[in-house]
């Protein structure tokens, strides 16, 4: 039997439990759940389906390779699962492309292979396509062909330039600085307390600004806007999806600072589809966003040899 999205014969596919379900783990899309009706309206009407199904292997497979748990395809969900990365404009494909090979480079000059399969990573609709991506950033000076894997698929270097490209530019606001934004609910006051101002203050050693935990007489708008402008990093925590930490995350990357998304897994699949291409930090627990944001902060911003 066939993976039901890319018709994959090598995939492995069995019955969930008791349930009407199928669970299918594909080289291609990853790994996911499909209830029979979908897979058989799928596998009978397979032309009509044609246009979506690439864009909802490219959810699953980022679903996967972000480590979430395996999602399952209902009739009902489908079409949104490939509205997220239906319309990716081709800077962001870019930009997904030369942070795969930088991310699978643990030194700058390493020489690493793209995985054939790894297209619906980057929105991208064929492996041919990725080519395309490939030789644009070569053109660009980001990336440089190496050479071939012993099975023939072809080696890349990422060049200073693309080094560059990859380092967020940080412009502005006070070194050291960073302001939080995130819904003013108890479990975030709990997230904060526990995991946010630790990772921020003792593990980087860098202050922290958070506007529902200082003294203020002017308006609240008046002390975002200052906090942002004096910020060198924003921590926005989209978890609640309130308008005003994306209004605040925007803004500080309007002002060039560095942007660190975050949002807590059970509220991932409603993040805001303007933001949803930036690379969130994915949390659960208080120890798992401790961790992750220290390690965030740590690779992307110069912090004090303190550090442990």
């Amino acid at each position: 039997m066939a993976c039901f999205l890319c018709a994959n014969p090598n995939g492995e596919i069995h019955q969930r439990g008791g349930d009407m379900v199928w669970s299918v783990n594909c080289s291609l899309c990853g790994a996911y759940d499909i209830t029979f009706t979908l897979a058989e309206d799928i596998n009978a009407n397979r032309p009509d389906f044609q246009i979506l199904l690439p864009f909802v292997t490219a959810h699953l497979r980022q679903t996967s390779a972000a480590g979430l748990a395996s999602p399952t395809l209902t009739t009902d969900n489908y079409r949104a699962a490939a509205s997220g990365h239906m319309n990716t404009p081709v800077p962001v494909k870019l930009r997904k492309v030369l942070e795969y090979l930088g991310s699978r480079s643990s030194f700058p000059g390493d020489v690493v292979a793209v995985d054939p399969d790894a297209h619906p990573l980057f929105d991208v609709v064929q492996s041919g396509h990725l080519g395309f991506l490939l030789d644009t950033l070569v053109a660009r000076g980001h990336v440089r062909r190496i050479g071939q894997t012993a099975l023939g698929h072809p080696t890349w270097m990422v060049t200073a330039e693309g080094l560059e490209q990859l380092a967020p530019s940080g412009t502005g606001g006070t070194p050291g600085n960073v302001f939080v934004a995130m819904a003013f609910e108890a479990d975030m006051n709990a997230a904060y307390d526990a995991a946010i101002h630790p990772a921020v203050v003792n593990d980087c050693g860098l202050t922290i600004t958070h506007v529902g935990r200082v003294q203020y007489n002017d308006s609240i708008n008046d002390v975002i806007l200052t906090g942002l402008r004096a910020a060198q990093v924003v921590v926005a925590d989209v978890t609640h999806q309130r308008n005003g930490v994306y209004f605040e995350g925007g803004s500080a990357m309007g002002l060039g600072r560095i942007v660190i998304w975050m949002c807590r897994e059970d509220d991932l699949v409603n993040v805001h589809f303007d933001t949803r291409q930036y690379n969130h930090i994915v949390w659960t627990a208080h120890a798992d966003l401790r961790t992750k944001l220290r390690d965030r902060i740590r690779g992307t911003v110069s912090v004090a040899a303190k550090m442990a």
